[in-house]
């Protein structure tokens, strides 16, 4: 879990210097939402049934696109 979250937070960072600045904001917001419902999850049984691949880094992309 924690593996996996600070790979994507190297992914992202990566990314950040290959892309303008809007999207590395877009990246960075995407990350923090990832990261709070990841920690959120292991609080609320609801959420602590969702597998935890589906709510990395994606899952925060998903959220700020229907958000």
């Amino acid at each position: 879990m924690v593996a996996g979250t600070c790979f994507c937070f190297f992914i992202q960072q990566v990314l950040i210097l290959e892309i303008d600045l809007f999207f590395s904001y877009i990246l960075e917001v995407a990350m923090i939402v990832s990261i709070t419902m990841m920690m959120i999850s292991r609080t609320v049984p609801a959420i602590s049934r969702i597998p935890d691949h589906l709510l990395g880094f994606g899952f925060g992309i998903v959220a700020l696109v229907l958000g």
